[in-house]
């Protein structure tokens, strides 16, 4: 869960997460299914990636509704997606709001 100001400026979302398989997309929404962003991995894998990474993703201003906010993310790999699992996506926090 996150806390969105009311007339906040672009947000900035610090993405935790652990190894991502090879060529995944992590893909953040809210719970009624607005696309928010995504984070994948290239170059890394599970093998050589470390124990937990930070992505940084852009939010434009007004994406999000003001107030508490749930994101949820969702894993897409070679065209089958699932729920992403507590050791891949770690958390989230706003950056600067």
């Amino acid at each position: 869960m996150i806390d969105v100001v009311s007339g906040s400026d672009p947000l900035v979302l610090a993405v935790r997460t652990g190894p991502l398989p090879a060529g995944a997309e992590l893909v953040l929404e809210t719970p009624e299914g607005l696309r928010i962003g995504s984070v994948s991995p290239f170059g890394a894998t599970a093998a050589t990636s470390p124990a937990e990474q930070v992505h940084l993703v852009p939010v434009p201003a007004g994406t999000l509704p003001d107030g508490r906010t749930e994101i949820r993310a969702r894993l897409i790999l070679h065209g089958s997606e699932r729920a992403a699992t507590a050791r891949e996506f770690l958390g989230v926090a706003i950056i600067g709001n």
